[in-house]
């Protein structure tokens, strides 16, 4: 009976040890997806008379949804990667939410080159126009038993049409923050990437409207 005990004992241990094994072997999904979104402030701004014309943002990189990786503590790679497909259409919302949270009316451009000479076939009503790219969307996420730092890279560029002027400004903003957390959440990564293109944004806006 003892032997049977022990048998009995032994296997216990063997299928609890095969099942947290299983745990944790499948407590990495081997893959994180966040979105590109706006999230307003309780600010509201007041109303601007201005109309801006937003064009879709171009995103040529060779892979547009996979911006990076999460290295987990035993050193296994998990792929970050965006949502949605459509990257540069994407962005460009982000853009008009922005315009439009600074008390801008926002209208879309069916397309527009970013060529001053073009600027005069615009909408009347259009005072400023806005094209640009995604040149670089990058997240690095690296885990240790207590800490993960998470890297981020965004650099767009713009076409700043100003109409009255018949010019185009052309600006190009990179910026890199860091952040350092207890623990990996997908969420909070997803936050800071998307405050990360927000400054990135008002960076590219500069000194253009009120």
């Amino acid at each position: 009976m003892a032997m049977v005990h022990m048998s009995n004992k032994i296997g216990g241990m063997v299928t609890l040890g095969l099942c947290l094994w299983t745990l944790v072997s499948c407590s990495g999904s081997g893959m994180h997806i966040v979105y590109l979104q706006f999230r307003p402030t309780l600010e509201s701004a007041t109303p601007q008379a201005l109309t801006v014309g937003v064009a879709t943002f171009q995103d040529n990189r060779s892979t547009p949804q996979i911006i990076g990786k999460r290295i987990r503590m035993d050193g296994s790679p998990e792929t970050i990667m965006l949502g949605s497909p459509t990257t540069g259409k994407d962005l460009s919302l982000m853009v008009v939410r922005y315009l439009e949270a600074k008390g801008m009316k926002v209208v879309d451009l069916a397309s527009w080159s970013g060529d001053p000479e073009t600027l005069k076939e615009l909408p009347s009503d259009i005072k400023v126009a806005v094209t640009g790219r995604i040149e670089a969307l990058e997240v690095q996420s690296d885990s240790t038993l207590f800490r993960t730092t998470t890297r981020y890279k965004v650099r767009l560029s713009a076409s700043i049409g100003l109409v009255a002027k018949n010019e185009v400004l052309n600006r190009s903003i990179e910026i890199s923050p860091q952040r350092t957390t207890l623990q990996f959440d997908v969420r909070d990564l997803e936050d800071q990437l998307n405050r990360a293109i927000l400054e990135a944004l008002g960076r590219l806006f500069e000194g253009v409207f009120p």
